[in-house]
């Protein structure tokens, strides 16, 4: 498969197809030469063609040169989204292990306020950080669960600061429905931040590849 994507390279370069075209011009000329027959008309001729050539040439390395920057350029921006998702996706995936571990608490524990105090601080700086990420310039796949996260937060910072004012409790019907929403949720955001992450890899590494062979 890289041998093709390579010969592909090759054949659409601009400075390959100009090259093409000038050693074709050259050729034409070779054999069409029988039909000069002075020295003048050789000389006024390869002119001719030399200048072409000359022309073609400098719009294929000019070609060359944009193609090959604009390459360079995805390969950055690919490299930036990869370092995006990556970050995104562990700092997700670690901040729905500290929900699930509080949806424990909340469902079966009776004095389950005690936890949420405890952990509150670690939920309001996820909440914060959730919403500098959300600022970023994210890839299209990842805005999604980042702005899902940043609402699940929201919502169990919500329920925990009534939870809280309450002291001891037991979960209601209410409390158990709103987790099981949460819970479906976050097994969605899971999916989502973990196919973003991965969708980048490969973006950045065929944009890495796309300047080696280039």
């Amino acid at each position: 498969m890289k041998k093709v994507s390579i010969f592909k390279d090759a054949i659409t370069s601009s400075i390959v197809v100009a090259s093409i075209l000038s050693c074709g011009m050259f050729i034409a000329l070779f054999f069409e030469g029988d039909r000069l027959t002075t020295p003048e008309q050789w000389a006024s001729w390869a002119q001719a063609v030399g200048s072409v050539a000359a022309i073609v040439m400098s719009l294929g390395l000019v070609g060359y040169q944009n193609e090959r920057q604009y390459r360079v350029e995805r390969s950055r921006e690919a490299a930036n989204d990869l370092r995006i998702t990556t970050f995104g996706k562990v700092f997700v995936l670690d901040a729905i292990a500290t929900l699930r571990t509080l949806e424990e608490k909340q469902r079966y524990w009776p004095a389950g306020t005690n936890y949420v105090f405890r952990v509150r601080a670690k939920i309001e700086a996820m909440q914060t950080v959730t919403r500098s990420l959300a600022a970023q310039p994210l890839p299209l796949e990842m805005i999604e669960p980042v702005l899902s996260m940043h609402a699940l937060i929201v919502s169990v910072l919500s329920s925990s600061e009534h939870l809280e004012s309450l002291g001891p409790f037991t979960a209601d019907i209410g409390l158990m429905n709103l987790w099981d929403k949460r819970s479906t949720a976050m097994t969605s955001i899971e999916k989502k931040i973990t196919d973003a992450s991965d969708s980048a890899s490969v973006f950045a590494s065929n944009a890495a590849q796309a300047i080696k062979h280039y």
